[in-house]
């Protein structure tokens, strides 16, 4: 439960980094780094869940978790 949580958090994270470089094109290569970061965790998160409750659907990697 609690890496769905953080997986939550670090998609709404990734989300907001996005839509702040759209908008933002500037800022790109300052925050660029940090969005990639986020990518890579969240990555690393869902492996994690997929190795505890096995196959995860396309709608909850996209949106989130129930939890």
């Amino acid at each position: 439960m609690e890496n769905k949580k953080k997986y939550n958090k670090l998609l709404q994270r990734y989300y907001n980094g996005c839509e702040y470089l759209e908008k933002n094109p500037n800022d790109f290569h300052k925050y660029i780094n940090n969005l990639l970061n986020i990518k890579k965790e969240l990555e690393e998160t869902l492996i994690q869940i997929q190795k505890e409750y096995g196959k995860i659907t396309n709608a909850e990697i996209l949106e989130g978790f129930k939890v």
